[in-house]
């Protein structure tokens, strides 16, 4: 009788990951807040500086799909040294996406901070991302 191989289940790269992917939201986000976060010492450029390396648009997806997509992303930028990713959230009628992606950006090893776009790229339905470089080894 020939053995089926295991099933190998991926389990998240650390607990960083699983914070990160929490349910258990911050405060909710009002539809047309703007958004900012920058980690202790870290300095964000003027808007007017930044090259945007990549853009992600996160319209019609779920909390889940966004959620994959947003994780996917920033570990492919940290990946090819990318210094700037521009993500859509939209505002939505309760900004619940906005309100997830706040706190997954907030929590994300790969992120250094991040605020809401300039009005030309979407303004408070969306946000500049600066990532995180890696350690050389």
């Amino acid at each position: 009788k020939k053995q089926q191989p295991r099933q190998v289940i991926e389990q998240p790269p650390s607990t960083q990951y699983a914070l990160w992917r929490s349910r258990e939201l911050d405060t909710p986000v009002e539809r047309d807040a703007p958004l900012h976060f920058a980690h202790s010492g870290v300095h964000c450029p003027a808007p007017n500086t930044v090259h945007i390396d990549q853009t992600l648009d996160l319209h019609q997806m779920t909390c889940d799909q966004a959620a994959n997509a947003t994780h996917a992303c920033l570990l492919r930028a940290q990946n090819q040294a990318w210094r700037v990713i521009h993500i859509i959230h939209g505002k939505g009628k309760h900004a619940i996406l906005k309100t997830a992606l706040n706190h997954w950006l907030i929590h994300h090893p790969c992120v250094l901070g991040f605020y809401s776009a300039p009005q030309h790229h979407g303004g408070t339905g969306s946000v500049y991302v600066f990532i995180r470089h890696r350690n050389p080894l």
